[in-house]
């Protein structure tokens, strides 16, 4: 009896699928990161994920201004994301971005960037 439900135990694990065949990616990381205070608006903001990714969309919410959507630099999956001159005003700056893992989920976030008002 203990040989037969070690045998089928085993045989449930084996058949398990693996954490990366369906885990979402997940952003690692972004440059200015998230929750950074700025004295302009950066140059470029990068994502970066933790595997291929395809960015579907990325808008700008500012206080006072309506939501826009920002071009991506990068064409098709890719592990690092550029979004050229954001335009980021003075203020809270919530960036959200939609995308699309490897494994054909889409997954989403936000970014908050601060730009200190002119003095």
């Amino acid at each position: 009896m203990t040989r037969l439900f070690l045998t089928t135990a085993l045989a449930g694990v084996l058949t398990l699928p693996t954490g990366s065949a369906i885990a979402h990616t997940m952003l690692h990381g972004s440059t200015p990161a998230s929750g950074s205070i700025l004295p302009a608006s950066p140059k470029e903001i990068v994502l970066t994920f933790m595997e291929p990714t395809r960015l579907a969309s990325v808008t700008v919410e500012s206080a006072g201004r309506p939501a826009r959507r920002l071009k991506v630099g990068t064409k098709g999956a890719a592990s690092t994301i550029v979004i050229p001159a954001p335009g980021l005003a003075p203020g809270r700056n919530a960036l959200q971005w939609r995308a699309v893992s490897k494994d054909g989920h889409a997954v989403s976030g936000e970014i908050i960037v601060v730009i200190r008002p002119p003095r």
